[in-house]
């Protein structure tokens, strides 16, 4: 019997081994990586992601870079890789277990891979596959490291690495665990701390609650009856910093990006003239985020073009502000991003960012922040705004003056919520069994006891 188990490029070549059918082949684990490429994994709406695009040419993958900025736009190209990237999913027939974390680059794109399996693949496959996502970023997701950005998740460290070994004893070893009746989905919910369960994702039952922007820098679930608009400088030499999120860096270069992932406190930034805020009151009861925030804006720039970036974070009641996630589009893409259409100076319109999926509490007594601007770099490249895709040592720079409109409808941001009474309480967290939490180490590898 054979196994595999590998993250980012090598669960990749676990997916395309398994396709092929070798006989010995068992189970697979990939781990922080999606079976096919496609537009979205390299631009966010429009927006390039910088970051992601840099680490993979200096992780080996050259070449990148030059291919990626060559097609900005979601075209011919595009299609093309992906229809040929999808190829083989249909013929994978072991079980798997695919691993993520929040705070990885595409935890979107993994779920929608974990759909897909239980949907086209083979009929072990399907029925045999399961789905882990902890609080990790992509390059501690496999060890389920115990410090992501500035937070440490006690009960989730070296989870991914416990629940491969649960996997493989069942299937590989041929013990028998209570594998086979443990949910098809375990997630750690942020803000709470908690091991969770689902039958399927998006979990049921939930409901969509929304807050408008107001004047005061408010954010409600009354929708305000007075207009305003607020206004901030857009300039492409000197970009809103990154502070953690959905970031990668290659930490065996020198020369790589000193950039980190996951929750950071956002604090430094609300000082900044080159971004707006807006935070709601103090909870009265937790709002429990399970899915993909949107949020829809009306704005206007000065320039043919500009970027939106959206940070939702979690302001505790010491002043920390903490990022939960951030999201982004390109106004030029607003409608779609298989053809530009560039905005009209000094004219309103609308702009809607859905943020990167999440499982996050708002506790009581926490309040809710959304922190917007026109650059988060280095997590997405910098917007020239003089009509180019990137900017140029030969084309200057354009400084935008870019307004936000609020007040009645005009701009919300939707969360699609679960009411708190229906999370597990301590005594029904989804936890394992004790005694198949450990296991000692006898040279490369690891052994249950």
């Amino acid at each position: 019997k054979v196994a595999m188990w590998g993250a980012s490029a090598l669960g990749q070549a676990q997916y395309r081994t398994a396709a092929q059918r070798p006989p010995h082949l068992t189970c697979i684990c990939p781990i922080a990586i999606r079976y096919w490429e496609s537009y979205e994994q390299h631009y966010y709406d429009g927006c390039p992601k910088y970051g992601r695009t840099l680490a993979r040419d200096q992780a080996g993958f050259r070449g990148t870079a030059r291919k990626v900025t060559k097609h900005p736009i979601r075209d011919s190209f595009w299609d093309e890789m992906e229809r040929n990237t999808r190829l083989g999913l249909e013929k994978i027939d072991v079980p798997v277990l695919v691993i993520g974390g929040w705070y990885d680059l595409e935890t979107s794109c993994l779920i929608d891979t974990f759909k897909e399996l239980k949907l086209r693949s083979g009929k072990r496959t399907r029925k045999h596959s399961k789905l882990l996502i902890g609080p990790w970023d992509h390059v501690n997701v496999a060890a389920g490291r115990l410090k992501v950005g500035e937070e440490e998740y006690k009960k989730a460290h070296r989870e991914s690495e416990m629940e491969a070994h649960r996997f493989f004893a069942y299937w590989l070893r041929g013990e028998k665990n209570a594998w086979p009746k443990r949910s098809d989905i375990r997630y750690f919910q942020l803000g709470t701390r908690q091991w969770l369960e689902a039958k399927q994702w998006p979990p049921q039952r939930t409901k969509e609650r929304r807050f408008y922007l107001g004047s005061n820098d408010s954010l409600t679930e009354r929708i305000p009856q007075k207009k305003a608009s607020a206004s901030w400088t857009a300039d492409p030499n000197e970009p809103t910093p990154t502070l953690g999120g959905n970031n990668i860096s290659v930490f065996w270069r020198r020369d790589r990006l000193k950039v980190e992932a996951g929750p950071k406190d956002q604090s430094a930034l609300l000082s900044r003239d080159d971004v707006l805020s807006f935070t709601s009151h103090e909870l009265s009861s937790s709002l429990v985020l399970t899915g993909r925030a949107k949020v829809r804006v009306h704005m206007m720039t000065d320039c043919r073009d500009t970027d939106l970036m959206v940070r939702l974070c979690d302001l505790h009641p010491n002043g920390k502000c903490m990022l939960v996630t951030d999201g982004a589009r390109r106004a030029r893409f607003r409608h779609t991003t298989r053809r530009e259409d560039f905005v009209e100076a000094e004219k309103r319109f609308a702009l809607d960012v859905t943020l990167p999926v999440i499982a996050h509490t708002f506790k009581k007594g926490h309040s809710i922040k959304l922190i917007f601007s026109s650059s988060n770099y280095p997590r997405f490249a910098i917007n020239p705004q003089n009509g180019r895709h990137f900017t140029s040592r030969w084309r200057k720079n354009e400084v935008a003056v870019n307004s936000l409109f609020f007040g009645g409808k005009s701009s919300s941001v939707t969360f699609p919520c679960r009411g708190s009474n229906e999370l597990l309480d301590e005594n029904n967290l989804a936890r394992p069994k004790k005694e198949a939490r450990y296991y000692e180490r006898k040279g490369p590898y690891s052994v249950y006891m």
